[in-house]
């Protein structure tokens, strides 16, 4: 497939490839393409299989490739003003196939009758027949680049579609693949029978079977996944030659709380905060473990135990969320928990005035045991901890490692580091991504907990399953309503889309809207009515996925749910 100018160079400009100008260059580096390398790195987003080539007589509806003969070319305008049809027959030894083209004129010109080609495209009914629409052409003689092979689909931008990226990618001297950087050890690639990161990359784009495309996606990901458990193996090394200091057990305090609790704590809570404390009591290395669970599974109790246990030693404990409304929500659960015991609890986020700031970072520069909850607002400047003896993060995955590291490094000495998460990330995949952390989850269910029910309902009954829900909403039986996306789309699944249907269906329904577009305000606003009750329905994309306890919240329509991954 690759040709081309020789000895062309990774850093050369895309205009160094033939067919490739200035004006084409201009489209590419919107996509950040601007050089050779940049190219080939740019990944395909998927792929369609056109490398088994049919008889007609043997085709169903569906991708296909055919290898025929056009007898007849014609064009033609539809009854649609300015619509121009292209329509051609195709001839094999087996059976003979209509095609059509819509707003290709140039096809009827380019295409010779008898001439045999390679048609690649959709097999599908329209205008009442079987037909193929708008298939990728290329004489049979030629090097196949849109047909009968394995098609890389690429991102793509007005202007610039896969196929264009395809006829650059294919003019590509073989020669560059050769001089791209080899970026693990040659240790690594004999152990695990890997080929070199330039042939990996050729394959990429263009693979000749799809037993090989799937051994080269498998080298990709490993490539990708070795520097991240790399750098987490590495944090754990560093880790370990910290020191802190042991928090010894704060028996009578810890007796106290659970024994004031409206409920019982479950064998699996009991067992991991045992597990959790008795580190914190005998380990000469700073505690960094994570703590996985469903919501209501019992992290913050697990979490209040911790804290209460490092207060009663008379050092600090701060409570990192990602958002300020979470971190309010952390203060009133920890402060009706931890009440009886007369510890100060404090709270700083972004939004509070640059005196209320001044006099909290004059209080955390103290000795005095304190609770401090707030937001990346402790990464501030001029925020330091004297006696930080635990760091508490919720959601931990919304902060990066830097994050995490210069938090811990705000502290005079290592503190212990107890992470929680709700979202269920796969065990196996969780030591990948966090293998500097220890893993404990939370999977017993607490007692009295309702039995989740999931329904999968037909898109015609879309109007209606809102309708319903939407009607029976109220402050104490409130809906979630999950978009995909938030902008009007073909798919009519975004915020937009569904808003309409919402006041067409029900002018008079009260709802709140929450996408990533609105301010940081604005967000915590509109979040904070919906907890407070003040209204029943919010309509929002994955930005909700932060765990905000709403326990009036007992529903949720996800829109297109094939459309979500497995940990939203």
């Amino acid at each position: 497939m690759f040709a081309g100018k020789v000895f062309m160079k990774l850093h050369e400009e895309l205009t160094s490839i033939s067919g490739v100008g200035a004006k084409t260059a201009q489209l590419f580096s919107r996509l950040n393409v601007r050089t050779v390398e940049d190219l080939i790195h740019l990944y395909p987003r998927r792929y369609e299989d056109y490398s088994q080539v049919m008889s007609i007589a043997s085709l169903n509806p569906g991708q296909i490739t055919v290898k025929a003969k056009i007898t007849r070319v014609k064009s033609r305008y539809g009854r649609a003003r300015g619509t121009h049809i292209t329509e051609a027959i195709a001839t094999d030894d087996t059976d003979s196939l209509s095609i059509v083209w819509f707003n290709q004129p140039y096809r009827a010109s380019s295409i010779k009758e008898d001439a045999e080609y390679y048609l690649s495209g959709m097999f599908d009914y329209g205008g009442g027949k079987l037909q193929l629409v708008n298939p990728n052409v290329e004489v049979a003689s030629d090097i196949q680049i849109n047909t009968a092979r394995i098609l890389p689909v690429y991102p793509q931008t007005k202007g610039l579609t896969s196929k264009k990226i395809r006829a650059a990618v294919a003019n590509l001297d073989t020669t560059v693949f050769q001089q791209v950087r080899e970026s693990l050890p040659q240790r690594i690639l004999d152990e695990f029978n890997l080929r070199s990161y330039g042939q990996t990359l050729r394959i990429l784009h263009s693979p000749s079977s799809s037993k090989e495309l799937m051994r080269c996606r498998r080298e990709m990901g490993f490539r990708e996944l070795f520097p991240i458990m790399l750098s987490s193996q590495l944090l754990r090394v560093e880790l370990e030659q910290k020191k802190s200091a042991p928090i010894e057990l704060a028996t009578k305090e810890l007796q106290q709380l659970t024994s004031k609790l409206p409920f019982n704590l479950t064998d699996q809570q009991r067992l991991i905060a045992w597990q959790l404390l008795k580190e914190l009591e005998s380990s000469k290395r700073p505690l960094n473990t994570m703590v996985e669970g469903d919501v209501g599974s019992g992290k913050t109790i697990i979490a209040a135990m911790m804290a209460l246990n490092v207060l009663a030693s008379g050092k600090q404990v701060a409570l990192m969320a990602p958002t300020e409304i979470l971190a309010r929500q952390h203060e009133q659960s920890l402060r009706e928990l931890l009440e009886p015991f007369n510890y100060e609890l404090v709270l700083l986020t972004g939004s509070l005035s640059a005196k209320d700031k001044e006099s909290l970072r004059d209080k955390i520069m103290s000795t005095q045991p304190l609770l401090i909850l707030g937001t990346h607002a402790l990464f501030q400047d001029g925020v330091e901890f004297l006696e930080l003896g635990l760091l508490i993060i919720d959601e931990q995955h919304r902060f990066g490692v830097d994050q995490r590291k210069r938090m811990q490094s705000k502290a005079s000495y290592i503190p212990h580091v107890l992470t929680l998460t709700a979202t269920p990330i796969p065990r196996s995949l969780a030591l990948v991504l966090y293998g500097e952390l220890d893993i404990k989850q939370l999977t017993e269910k607490p007692p009295g907990r309702k039995t989740i029910i999931t329904e999968l309902s037909r898109l015609n009954k879309r109007a209606d399953l809102l309708k319903e829900h939407i009607s029976k909403s109220t402050a104490r039986d409130q809906l979630y309503i999950v978009c995909p996306a938030i902008e009007a789309n073909d798919d009519q699944d975004s915020i937009e889309d569904i808003e309409k249907l919402i006041n067409r269906l029900l002018p008079q329904a009260s709802y709140e809207v929450l996408h990533g577009k609105l301010s940081s305000s604005e967000k915590e606003s509109r979040m904070q009515a919906f907890v407070s009750g003040e209204v029943s329905v919010l309509l929002a994309t994955t930005v909700i996925e932060v765990g905000v306890n709403v326990p009036a919240a007992s529903r949720m329509i996800i829109i297109s749910p094939e459309r979500f991954g497995l940990a939203q």
